[in-house]
């Protein structure tokens, strides 16, 4: 990647976190769709161990 698109990427990045973590509804779907947690809040069998509320 140039330095171009390196920069660019990380806009698109920081757009997503920005995103992501705007609310607290937005944060749980995403945890939601990347499949971390189920619907009920609860971690899924593989992040289990994580540390996270």
């Amino acid at each position: 990647m140039s330095e171009k698109e390196d920069k660019n990427y990380l806009i698109s990045l920081q757009d997503f976190l920005k995103e992501v973590t705007a609310t607290k509804e937005a944060s749980r779907k995403f945890l939601i769709d990347v499949g971390i947690v189920n619907k009920k809040g609860k971690r899924t069998k593989e992040y289990k161990h994580l540390c996270i509320q």
